[in-house]
């Protein structure tokens, strides 16, 4: 009888002992899985749009759109802003003969029409031009792009009112005549320009964005996630917990993010930055890791967290052109070698002349505010701050 209890108490133990096994293996493979899917995932919050609204980038009348050939690298269609058309013009005489064009269609509204004379001025006898003046755009406009542009040389101009808070109706038929013919989109902000740029190296396939544009989905990313992200910052820096409810319906929290969290006492004029450039971590885990050495080195501080969009390098010979290129609003790094700074946008708010702002940033940098190198690195970026409010 004894032997018979000794056995059942035996395997008792024993399948606990599996099943515990067997629940710390699916525990184990589900981690695994789960930070090798962080780890792996190649999407940047920058590059963030909201999922109802495929043309949130758009939503700028600064834009153009050119959609270029995958197979030779060719421009094909260019959406226009019509105040952007003289510049347009302008570029389109000077590159001819690069393009190789044979045939060139523009549409316009009736209203617009009158810029018709203008490329018939520019273009050469064996360039072909077609106006196409028509207001319907949805049923003729697709089908005439298709035609023209299935013709190898051929060119298609559209130019059309790109309001804010709009998309123009010919913006999409030009999405979905390129999606047919598998063509790939630039998208520039034409305000930083004085010609267009529509260079047909391989560069122009890049998939970097303007800091406008990288800054408006970041935007675009707090707004729709604003309740996830108050009460992820509530918890972290009341209990010290990066806990996530919902992940999967919170996907986006685990794209790439550049993320620098200011830790600031005012009445002690205190300031300290804590951050990284590199697209390594997680929007969750970027926001965890910087808030809490943040804490840990000024516990008493307040903190305000920002997403970083990409930085632009530029140098500059004389440290006049930097100030006179400088904008208020924009975040600045400087490195000189091993000696670099950082002056996040926020800073606008209390150094709100320039030239102060720039001997802040090379005073934090570890350089005199007179010193100037040919040598120096300035870089662009901007920040959208994440709002928290403790009540």
């Amino acid at each position: 009888m004894a032997l018979n209890n000794n056995r059942e108490q035996y395997l008792k133990i024993l399948k606990k002992t599996v099943l515990f096994f067997l629940i710390l293996v699916v525990f184990v493979i589900n981690v695994f899985m789960f930070n090798k899917l962080i780890a792996t995932n190649p999407e940047k919050i920058t590059t963030y749009q909201t999922p109802e609204d495929v043309y949130a980038p758009l939503r700028n009348p600064e834009i153009s759109v050119t959609y270029y050939s995958l197979a030779d690298k060719s421009p094909k269609i260019v959406v226009l802003p019509y105040k952007y058309c003289n510049q347009f013009l302008h570029h389109l005489r000077k590159n001819l003969e690069t393009y190789q064009l044979q045939k060139i269609a523009v549409w316009m509204p009736a209203d617009k029409a009158a810029k018709s004379e203008n490329f018939n001025a520019i273009l050469p006898e064996n360039v072909s031009l077609d106006i196409i003046i028509n207001d319907d755009v949805q049923e003729s406009l697709a089908g005439k792009l298709l035609n023209y542009l299935n013709v190898s040389g051929n060119f298609v101009v559209l130019i059309d009112e790109i309001q804010d808070n709009q998309i123009s109706d010919v913006l999409g038929v030009a999405e979905d005549v390129a999606a047919k013919l598998n063509l790939r989109p630039v998208v520039r902000n034409l305000s930083k320009y004085q010609n267009i740029p529509l260079e047909i190296e391989s560069q122009i396939f890049s998939d970097k964005l303007s800091l406008d544009q990288q800054y408006s989905n970041l935007e675009s990313f707090i707004y729709d996630y604003k309740d996830v992200l108050q009460d992820f910052m509530k918890q972290l820096l009341n209990t010290n917990s990066c806990k996530i409810k919902s992940a999967k319906e919170n996907k986006h929290l685990w794209d790439k993010a550049t993320v620098y969290v200011l830790a600031y006492d005012l009445n002690k004029k205190m300031f300290k930055e804590y951050g990284s450039f590199n697209f390594e971590k997680s929007v969750k885990s970027a926001i965890c890791y910087y808030v809490k050495k943040a804490k840990e080195n000024m516990p008493n501080a307040n903190v305000k967290v920002f997403l970083l969009t990409e930085r632009k390098v530029r140098h500059y010979a004389e440290e006049n052109d930097f100030i006179a290129e400088l904008q208020a609003g924009e975040g600045v790094f400087l490195q000189d070698g091993k000696r670099k700074g950082i002056m996040l946008p926020y800073f606008w708010n209390i150094y709100s002349d320039k030239k102060e702002f720039v001997n802040q940033l090379k005073l934090k940098s570890g350089l005199h505010p007179d010193y100037w190198s040919e040598k120096i690195e300035i870089y662009y970026f901007k920040a959208a701050e994440i709002p928290y409010h403790a009540n």
